[in-house]
């Protein structure tokens, strides 16, 4: 019989791990994982060596106030509206590709000064 060790997910794609107890599963997936992520100049998601600043960034989502908190290695933080902005577009994350709006605010803008997009 398979068991269960632990669960992983995070608020925005490749920052740090939470390991919730339990976890609420929908035809999505875990719900409130990989909410958010960020992209390249070009649109594209950040993999491979592109993602390395992304690792260390801690992240936490509130639904209820539509808030996204990036809490970074040096011990800042900055938490604001996860409100997304513009009309919609595809990127190309897993098939098929995924529908994503962009956000603006200081998480945004925190969060790219640190992995160098400012």
């Amino acid at each position: 019989m398979a068991t269960v060790a632990r669960f992983n997910v995070a608020p925005v794609k490749s920052a740090q791990l939470h390991h919730p107890e339990e976890i609420t599963l929908s035809t999505r997936g875990a719900v409130g994982d990989r909410l958010f992520l960020f992209l390249d100049e070009q649109g594209h998601r950040s993999s491979g060596e592109a993602k390395r600043g992304i690792l260390g960034i801690s992240t936490a989502f509130d639904p209820v106030s539509d808030r996204l908190t990036l809490s970074f290695p040096d011990g800042s933080s900055v938490s604001g509206s996860a409100g997304p902005t513009g009309d919609p577009f595809s990127v190309a994350l897993y098939a098929p590709d995924t529908p994503v709006r962009v956000i603006d605010g200081p998480s945004a803008a925190a969060g790219a000064a640190h992995i160098g997009r400012n």
